[in-house]
């Protein structure tokens, strides 16, 4: 089985973000299973072009960052880990946000 933990870096990133979830995705491979996850992350006022980045920690090292959508939502995929025979667990933490304009356009 595998186990998701979800954290949120800093208090004030939790007033502006959620995580609205976070999946376990498996692949067979031949005799071989191939585990990761899944988090998806959303800005609250839908804000679009908002550059979040994030990182996995536990089962896999990974860090992530993109743009959000037009509903200000993000999905974050962790690296793949081969499942072997003990519990592997996948922590998601947000990190940071940034959104920029430019003038003049």
């Amino acid at each position: 089985s595998a186990t998701v933990t979800i954290t949120n870096a800093t208090d004030p990133l939790e007033n502006t973000i959620s995580i609205d979830s976070v999946d376990i995705i498996t692949r067979n491979a031949g005799k071989n299973l191939f585990v990761s996850a899944k988090a998806v992350v959303t800005i609250q006022n839908d804000v679009a072009g908002n550059t979040v980045s994030g990182s996995w920690t536990g089962a896999t090292t990974d860090v992530d960052s993109g743009l959000t959508d037009g509903s200000g939502t993000l999905t974050f995929y962790s690296n793949e880990v081969k499942y072997k025979t003990k519990e592997l667990t996948f922590t998601f933490n947000i990190d940071g946000s940034s959104l920029s304009a430019t003038y003049p356009q």
